[in-house]
């Protein structure tokens, strides 16, 4: 379906206004006009799904109050007192006022955000080796652990930046980030002892396939900050196993399934983000790993499953990997996350995706984040890493200091959307900025279009579905409305 990018729900003919005459003591009518920022689709109930990418909010508007809606949302705007459900849309941002100058708001909330100097994000990389060889890997496993000098280079720039951050996130990564844990072992106690001295708020994840994950290790890094994961599971046994075995071809499902069982005893908080990399091979196993998963984990809610489609990254393999298409893919996605929550299985909420940046936008255009290579290489992208000239954009040093490639560094974290024409008239760009993946800018300058953007229209419909099921199912953390609780707005 062809995505909604405009801002009217009805395409009523233009109409000139009457003048506005002020009589003492009632206050003067306002003129209100659609967010530009809006997207819509009417859904099978007749239901008028909203969305505004500016403000992040969805809402569904029942059939019988569309009509209402519509004198709002028409191109030509409205003048007049608001009701209730005018000042509704007012609150979330779906109206404006005549005089407000959105693109104006919006390229001052992107300057505000992309060029913070009060955030640093580290993406560290522990070990660039791996101990397994998944069919869909694009990386060359060039170098074993973090140097010693590396991490003291860390050590150092972090010294050296903590008194002026307000944020500081760090993601350890590989190749596998577990077989450098010596590495992790030494900086992280010590990046959330800095960040509680200075009263930074500290966050820290790792995205690990989850093997070398044993309890004793799992306890100590949850113990050190490091409480969001990402492991993955493709499947069920068998299907997993061929698609991420050992380097000697071992099975590691068994193994990876019973280290998360045991992080179930941590009384700390965390949050493990169980992903499935689907594939038309191993989609129709979905629910053989959805049950075991389930027996597994039971109903903690820490462990919520995540789907992404398997993509030709640049490996080896790419050429012989049966991939979906971005539609199917669209599709697949949405029915897995409604079966998985049928079995009583959390999920992510597919609404972050809707959410104003950095909703879409990658790690790699924000000018405060960087990798750190397990030699000390200053990079951007995750997939590519090394392997391309422009994703090195510098050094580490030992004594903390930084040598940067500004031409390099400024082809990623540029705004792309200022000089795409399309993306700076999109209603999408607060989400995206032009920049989902820089990646296909610097290849072969293609934009990087969010498939959920692509069809928007159907995304809304699916996300109301997908909303009702977990609340059906109660594992839900609803947004900003449900249906019933809109329709007493409406009413």
């Amino acid at each position: 379906m062809e995505a909604s990018c405009s801002s009217d729900v009805t395409s009523k003919s233009k109409s000139k206004s009457p003048a506005v005459v002020q009589i003492d003591g009632v206050p003067v009518p306002k003129r209100f006009k659609p967010s530009r920022f809006n997207a819509h689709t009417i859904d099978d109930d007749g239901a008028l799904l909203l969305y505004n990418s500016y403000t992040g909010h969805n809402c569904a508007i029942p059939a019988q109050n569309v009509a209402r809606a519509e004198v709002y949302l028409t191109a030509e705007g409205f003048t007049g007192h608001a009701d209730k459900l005018g000042q509704y849309l007012l609150s979330k941002g779906y109206i404006v006022e005549e005089a407000v100058d959105e693109d104006a708001r919006w390229n001052v909330r992107y300057g505000l955000e992309q060029y913070r100097q009060n955030q640093m994000e580290l993406i560290l990389l522990s070990s660039e080796d791996c101990n397994f060889r998944c069919i869909y890997c694009s990386q060359e496993f060039k170098r074993g652990s973090m140097l010693p000098e590396v991490r003291a280079g860390v050590r150092n720039h972090v010294l050296a930046r903590i008194r002026r951050l307000q944020t500081f996130s760090v993601e350890w990564f590989g190749g596998e980030p577990m077989l450098g844990y010596d590495a992790i072992e030494e900086l992280a106690p010590f990046f959330q002892e800095q960040a509680a001295r200075h009263e930074v708020v500290y966050s820290s994840g790792m995205t690990t396939n989850g093997y070398l994950l044993y309890p004793e290790r799992s306890r100590k890094l949850v113990a050190w900050g490091v409480n969001r994961y990402q492991i993955t599971l493709d499947g069920g046994a068998i299907e997993h196993d061929a698609h991420r075995p050992l380097s000697n071809g071992g099975g590691t499902f068994d193994q990876i399934l019973a280290n998360l069982a045991a992080m179930k005893q941590i009384e700390q908080p965390f949050e493990v983000a169980v992903r499935f990399n689907f594939d038309p091979v191993n989609l129709p196993h979905a629910e053989t790993l959805f049950r075991n998963v389930r027996a597994a984990l039971g109903d903690d809610s820490r462990f919520a499953m995540r789907f992404r489609p398997v993509g030709q990254w640049g490996g080896p393999n790419d050429q012989s990997l049966e991939v979906c298409g971005v539609k199917e893919a669209s599709r697949e996605l949405i029915q897995l996350t409604v079966k998985a929550q049928s079995i009583g299985l959390a999920t992510d909420d597919l609404g972050d995706a809707l959410l104003p940046a950095p909703g879409s936008v990658c790690y790699a255009a924000r000018p405060y984040n960087l990798i750190v290579g397990a030699d000390g290489k200053l990079m951007k992208c995750t997939v590519v890493l090394d392997t391309m000239a422009d994703n090195v954009v510098g050094r580490l040093h030992q004594d903390g200091t930084v040598t940067v490639d500004q031409d390099r560094f400024a082809k990623w974290v540029k705004p792309y959307y200022r000089e795409d024409a399309m993306c700076n008239k999109c209603f999408y760009v607060p989400v995206c900025q032009g920049a989902q993946c820089p990646l296909p800018r610097l290849e072969t300058g293609d934009r990087p279009c969010p498939p959920q953007k692509l069809e928007i229209q159907q995304t809304l419909k699916d996300f109301r579905r997908a909303r009702i099921n977990k609340a059906a199912a109660r594992t839900v953390r609803l947004s900003e409305s449900a249906p019933t609780a809109l329709a007493s707005v409406g009413g």
